[in-house]
């Protein structure tokens, strides 16, 4: 009877343990950016072979990672390197997802020019933005998100915005602007996704899993950039050239 008793309690626990979901962050930016529904189909996709359907959530940026690094989320959405250097306890999977860069946009070509002590916006959350603006000594301005950040651009309150270059997919072609100049701050950068180190035995079947996702295109229409947005909707968006990316 007692090992009865005790073979049920086993599977209790055992049950128990492996029905906690999984739980991924995305950056509240990267929802404004794509659209939730995009970030929760890439997700799936990428956890379909391994028979996970995971739980996408979507929090500050600072704090999301906090959590995953701490192991209370599972792991986080996408990120480039440079912005998870202070995590110690994740894992990047290797196989990019897809690659961005910082960039400058402006109404007036003469204001991409992100010199020392010159002002522009950036979107809370945007991490590398933020740092970019510190080391080059600009004068930035945080706001909440794209569409603060495309009013103060139309209203004159801002000359230029420092961004990614898919910040936003979502409303670009709603903001009311027809025609931009965007100048790249960086070469390319990739995003990698990234685990608890807790779950580094599925760092394996992840990488595969992304590998012959992007390999087929099945992603690559998820982390479209801005300019293919743009294109999609008549906004005409021209490039300023730049031969002193870092």
């Amino acid at each position: 009877m007692s090992k009865y008793i005790t073979l049920l309690i086993s599977l209790f626990v055992y049950s128990h343990v492996y029905a906690r979901p999984y739980t991924i962050n995305a950056s509240e930016g990267l929802a404004y950016e794509l659209g939730q529904e995009k970030v929760i189909d890439a997700m799936n996709a990428i956890y379909a072979p391994l028979s996970i359907t995971p739980e996408v959530i979507f929090l500050p940026s600072r704090r999301g990672l906090q959590l995953v690094d701490n192991g209370q989320l599972d792991a986080e959405a996408g990120r480039i390197e440079g912005a998870v250097h202070n995590y110690q306890n994740l894992i990047k999977i290797s196989y990019p997802l897809s690659q961005t860069r910082l960039s400058i946009y402006c109404i007036q070509a003469q204001n991409c020019s992100a010199t020392a002590n010159s002002s522009a916006v950036t979107i809370q959350g945007g991490l590398i933005a933020q740092q970019f603006c510190k080391k080059q000594h600009l004068n930035c301005t945080q706001v909440m998100n794209d569409i603060s950040a495309f009013k103060a651009l139309e209203k004159h309150h801002a000359p230029a915005i420092i961004a990614n270059d898919r910040f936003a997919l979502a409303t670009i072609c709603e903001s009311g602007l027809r025609k931009l100049y965007t100048r790249p701050l960086t070469k390319e950068l990739p995003i990698h996704h990234y685990v608890h180190n807790k779950h580094a035995a599925l760092v394996p079947k992840i990488t595969k899993s992304i590998e012959q996702l992007v390999q087929s295109s099945a992603l690559p229409n998820t982390f479209q950039s801005l300019s293919d947005a743009a294109n999609e909707c008549g906004v005409i968006l021209t490039e300023i050239e730049n031969n002193n990316i870092e």
